[in-house]
């Protein structure tokens, strides 16, 4: 999703000026926070794992279909149904898995997505919750 994002970004950069900026602004963090998912503990998030989307929810997720959405004060963890980067469905987001309030930094920020998909795993919140 964010790869999809970044190449549509870079092919408008001599059209919109403050493109590049946006690369940086926005697209790092998500692409930054993707790939730090996939050091969480393996009862949480599970990489080059089989995945059927019929599944129950629960975790661990595989890593290969989660996306995020950053505001300034939240982090979305999304599981699509396809894996990422293998779609051309402009825009589209997954199913939300959990809300966790931003930290400081990027680190910070999946050690959060961690506790929340632990509570999630705990049963003490639901599917598409907001931990704070």
């Amino acid at each position: 999703m964010v790869g999809h994002q970044l190449r549509s970004t870079e092919s408008s950069l001599t059209e919109e000026p403050d493109s590049l900026r946006e690369i940086f602004v926005r697209l790092q963090p998500c692409a930054r926070v993707e790939d730090l998912l996939s050091s969480l503990p393996s009862f949480l998030i599970s990489v080059g794992q089989p995945f059927e989307r019929s599944a129950r929810r629960g975790v661990p997720l595989p890593v290969e279909y989660l996306t995020v959405g950053l505001t300034p004060s939240w982090c979305q963890v999304f599981l699509n149904t396809t894996e990422v980067g293998m779609t051309n469905e402009r825009g589209r987001r997954g199913e939300l898995v959990v809300e966790v309030r931003r930290g400081k930094g990027s680190e910070e920020t999946v050690q959060r997505i961690g506790k929340g998909l632990g509570e999630l795993r705990a049963g003490t919140v639901g599917w598409g919750d907001r931990v704070g």
